[in-house]
């Protein structure tokens, strides 16, 4: 994962984060103290804890689904305001039955016109 540029997160089906790459923690100026294994609402002062975010994560997680492009801007304790896309897929671990949900986190390009925020998740 510490080749991919983009920050990325895997987590378990508790949303507690199980690992996270290189780009993550220097993105976001944590360490592995401050992150793996607990759970993700937790970190950076709680601004994941997003009711938007919430709704996808679950959705990810009961209805095996997954969501692309999903647009957030928030204050972190460690960055100030930011603008970024989320997206994620559900990994299955061969052999182990477990199920673990990766989370990337994109910058979105210079010319992004953010979606007007009707009752629904973007992106989908």
């Amino acid at each position: 994962m510490d080749t991919v540029r983009e920050p990325l997160l895997v987590l378990d089906r508790s949303l507690k984060i199980l690992s996270a790459n290189r780009s993550f923690y220097e993105t976001f100026g944590l360490g592995t103290a401050d992150t793996e294994g607990r759970p993700l609402y937790e970190i950076s002062g709680g601004a994941w804890d997003m009711p938007e975010l919430r709704q996808l994560m679950e959705n990810t997680i009961r209805k095996q689904d997954f969501f692309k492009d999903f647009f957030v801007e928030q204050d972190f304790p460690e960055l100030g305001r930011r603008r970024f896309l989320l997206n994620t897929r559900r990994l299955a671990d061969q052999g182990r039955d477990q199920e673990k949900i990766l989370l990337a986190i994109a910058d979105p390009p210079p010319d992004f016109d953010p979606p007007q925020r009707k009752g629904g998740p973007n992106g989908r």
